[in-house]
Parts: structure tokens; C-alpha cells; sequence
């Protein structure tokens, strides 16, 4: 016949493989992203904690009674208080009031036996009725958590409830009983009511942990359905903002092609009539001498002007087009030398600006210095760059252009001896809209140096200034010689 000492033994054996099972799972859950198993780390230590308690009480008469008695009971007080903060964990309720009554208990245990041990020793009923009431409020307080939460499946948690109110009965009964055990009786008399504890302590730990193992699989069930609702719902507004991406680009698309459009008649419109300017001009200087010659100073002016205007306007829509990203860029050999010559040469035409054939000094080598690009392009560099210099110098004053080889670059320099530029202006030379100071006198948009500087720049050169206020500027554009590829910028093709 089976005695209780053996049964605590059996039950000690039962709730340490339960706990170390769940700790096991527990750990692996740790190496899963985004797995949380809710209640089980308190679960596992309270079967330890109670599997150990009981070991103690099996070994009443063989150890200290301090130990078999009131470290035994105080240990299983704790772990079954665990098991019933895993349930509030595992219900999401708070667990702010649920350790309140749990440390009350624990304290009371804790207080009591101590006494009990010094003041009754041998009232073993006393204890065993103390024993099962503080069981019995933190049972209460679980069937309470089970009854009273609804995250959770009805069915599972009434099944857990019932099987503590079977539990609660029998912790009820032995509370009883334990006002008829006589002050003198051994606490490990083998009668048949001991037994019988003992073995529905062993089926209760049994049935506990299924119901929780139970209720633990509705939980990850239902956090599954919810973090797949959640991320449908990240879906679904992913798939939303990639519909309202994709319009927007259709759109931008849509408007880039008006604005090319736009582009392209606006030039179109300003390139017929400053090209009847240019004729016109052209056949009034045809005019016999005398009238030819009245005339001459104003046909130069507005000469210039129509000049002037038809590199602004070329400036503003090349800017428009890179900024845009709408510029074409065609890779093809460039003779810098020619280019430099012809654009000389323009400047140098009769009205386009008075005294530039004389003050316009070119030097280059004897040979062509080959660069690689758009020369539509290139014109637009230098051209603004030689605007720049003859407007900003005096009549008088003479502007270097040259060209030159240095190493596998091509560096063209124009210089002038005009106003100069600040010393605090010139970290913002090259900006969009930006003006020297020491210019609002002299007519200007700030808008060609900046269209200079990025279309170098797509050119994969690079160019620097060096200036004095009252002594004049220099400014050096650097560019890759022959065959050297063009560095890919970002809004060119």
C-alpha cells in the first residue's frame, strides 16, 4: 500500500518535470522574433516551488522540522501564489491587485508557522486547517481571474474554473479534517484521508497544468489572428499608399511631358522673333552710309540686347530642363578650341558689344584640345562666363580667355579686371539666384553661373573662381579630355 511519504515523493517527481518542460519551451520561444508564451515562466517556477515543498514534507522526521514544516509550507504558498499570477498574466489583467492578495498570503504563511511550530508544536490540525484557508483565497483569487476575464475562449476558461472548484472542495474538506486531527497524532499516519490528499494533490497538478497548457494555446491563437489582422491591415495600406505612388508618378510623368512641351513652344516662340530681330538688324546695316551710319548705335544696342536675351532665355530653359530632370545630354567630341573661337568671335561682332574684338584676348594651343559632351551645352558655360567678364569690367578693360592642357584635363580660364567679388560672397558663387553685392548697379538674374557650375558638373569637370574686390575675377573650368567618360549625374540622360 502506497504511504504518503511516497506520494509527496511522486508529486515531487510529477511538478519538477512539469516546471523544467515548461522552462525548456519557454527558453526556445526567446529565440523565435515576435513569440511571447504570456504566464508560463511564472507556471514553471510555481511547480517548481511547490514540487520542492513538498519534497521538504516528505521528509519530515528525517530533517530539521524547520524545514519539513515551516520552510515546506511556505514554499508551496509561494509557488501556488506564482501559479496564480500566471493566470493573470495569461488573461492580460492587471497584476497590480492579484499581487496584493498573493503577498498577503505569502506573508501570512510566512508569519504563521513559525509561531505555530513554537507556541503549538504538536497541533498538527491547527496547521493543516491554517494551510488549506490561505490555499483556498489564492484559489479564489484564480477562479475569480478565470470567471470575471473574457480575452480568452468561454469553454477553456470555464473547464479551468471547474477544475479549481474541484480542487477548492477538496482543500475545503482537508481544512475540515483538520479540526478533528488530535494534538498528538503523527502527521504521517497512514489513514486513508492523507492518501486520498495526496493523490488529488497529484491529479489537481496534473489537471492545472492541461487546462493552462489549454488556455495558453487559445492565447498564442488569438494573438496570431490578431497580428495577422494587423498586418493585413499594414498590407493593405502599403498596397493603398503603392496605388497612390504609382498615380502620383503617372501624374508627375503626365506633368513633365506638358512642362517639355511647354518648354520646347516657349523656346520656339522666343527663337522666331529674336531671329527676325537679328535679320532686321542685319539688313539695316546694309543701309547706304549716311543713313547706316546714323543708325549704327542704335542697331548695336539692340543687337546686344537680342543677344543678351537669347542666352538668358537659352540659360533659363536649360535650368528649367535639368531641374526638371528633362535635359538630354548628348556624349559626343568637342573641339574646345572651335567652340572658344566661335563664341569670340560673336561677342566680337560689330554691335554686339562695343570694344569686345579688342578687349576679348584669346590663347590656346596650336593643336585642338578634344573634350567630350554636348557642345549646346559647353556654349552655355562659357558663354555666360564671357558675358559675365565683359559686363562686369570696364570698356577699357581686357578679358583673357585661355585654353590649355593639364594633364588628362582641358582648364579654361577667363579672366577679367573688373569690380571683383566680395571675399564674404564668394562661398555662395554658383547658388541659384545668387548675387555679389558689390552688382546690384549692373543687370543680372544670378541664375548663369549656378546653370554653369551644374552643367560642368554633368560634364564631370569642375570649376573654381578667384577673385579681388576693385582687381577683377578668374574663373577656371576644368574638364576631361578626349575620350574620358562622362560621370553619370542623377536627373541627366
Amino acid at each position: 500500500m502506497l504511504d504518503i511519504r511516497t506520494l509527496l515523493i511522486v508529486t515531487f517527481a510529477l511538478t519538477l518535470a512539469l516546471g523544467v518542460a515548461l522552462l525548456i519551451v519557454w527558453r526556445g520561444q526567446s529565440f523565435i522574433p515576435g513569440m511571447r508564451l504570456p504566464g508560463v515562466p511564472y507556471w514553471a517556477f510555481g511547480c517548481l516551488l511547490v514540487g520542492l515543498g513538498l519534497l521538504l514534507l516528505s521528509l519530515r522526521g528525517l530533517i530539521n522540522d524547520w524545514l519539513s514544516v515551516v520552510l515546506a509550507n511556505v514554499i508551496v504558498i509561494v509557488g501556488q501564489g506564482l501559479m496564480a499570477l500566471s493566470v493573470a498574466d495569461l488573461l492580460d489583467w492587471s497584476r497590480r491587485r492579484v499581487r496584493l492578495v498573493i503577498h498577503a498570503t505569502i506573508i501570512l504563511a510566512a508569519v504563521f508557522w513559525p509561531l505555530a511550530l513554537l507556541l503549538v508544536p504538536q497541533n498538527i490540525g491547527l496547521r493543516v486547517t491554517v494551510y488549506a484557508v490561505i490555499v483556498l483565497v489564492q484559489f479564489i483569487v484564480m477562479l475569480w481571474l478565470l470567471l470575471r476575464a473574457d480575452t480568452l475562449p468561454r469553454l477553456q476558461r470555464w473547464a479551468f474554473a471547474i477544475v479549481v472548484v474541484l480542487h477548492m472542495a477538496a482543500v475545503v474538506l482537508r481544512g475540515i479534517s483538520g479540526l478533528f486531527i488530535p494534538a498528538g497524532d503523527a502527521y504521517f499516519s497512514r489513514n486513508l484521508l492523507n492518501t486520498i490528499w495526496a493523490l488529488e494533490n497529484i491529479v489537481s497538478v496534473v489537471a492545472f497544468t492541461v487546462c493552462f497548457a489549454v488556455l495558453l494555446g487559445a492565447r498564442l491563437m488569438r494573438d496570431v489572428e490578431r497580428q495577422n489582422a494587423a498586418l493585413g491591415e499594414v498590407i493593405g495600406t502599403q498596397r493603398l499608399l503603392q496605388m497612390q505612388l504609382r498615380t502620383a508618378l503617372d501624374q508627375e510623368a503626365a506633368m513633365r511631358q506638358e512642362q517639355q512641351l511647354f518648354i520646347n513652344r516657349i523656346s520656339a516662340d522666343f527663337d522666331v522673333p529674336l531671329r527676325s530681330i537679328g535679320q532686321r538688324v542685319e539688313r539695316l546695316r546694309g543701309l547706304p552710309p549716311p543713313l547706316c551710319d546714323s543708325a549704327a548705335p542704335r542697331l548695336d544696342a539692340i543687337s546686344g540686347a537680342a543677344r543678351r536675351l537669347r542666352l538668358l532665355i537659352d540659360t533659363f530653359l536649360l535650368d528649367r530642363r535639368i531641374q526638371g530632370g528633362m535635359a538630354e545630354m548628348r556624349q559626343e567630341p568637342v573641339d574646345l578650341k572651335a567652340l572658344l573661337a566661335e563664341l569670340l568671335q560673336e561677342q566680337a561682332r560689330p554691335g554686339a558689344r562695343p570694344g569686345a574684338e579688342w578687349r576679348l584676348q584669346f590663347s590656346a594651343p596650336a593643336a585642338p584640345v578634344m573634350a567630350r559632351g554636348d557642345a549646346a551645352m559647353l556654349a552655355v558655360v562659357f558663354g555666360n562666363l564671357l558675358d559675365n567678364a565683359l559686363k562686369y569690367s570696364g570698356p577699357e578693360a581686357p578679358v583673357q580667355v585661355t585654353l590649355e592642357r593639364l594633364g588628362d584635363e582641358a582648364v579654361v580660364t577667363v579672366t577679367d579686371r573688373g569690380i571683383g567679388i566680395p571675399e564674404r560672397d564668394l562661398g555662395a558663387i554658383g547658388q541659384r539666384f545668387f548675387r555679389a553685392g558689390n552688382t546690384a548697379a549692373v543687370p543680372g538674374t544670378g541664375l548663369g553661373l549656378f546653370s554653369a557650375g551644374r552643367l560642368i558638373q554633368f560634364h564631370g569637370g569642375r570649376f573654381t573662381v578667384e577673385s579681388q574686390p576693385g582687381l577683377g575675377s578668374s574663373f577656371k573650368v576644368l574638364l576631361p579630355l578626349g575620350d574620358a567618360l562622362v560621370k553619370e549625374t542623377p536627373g541627366v540622360s
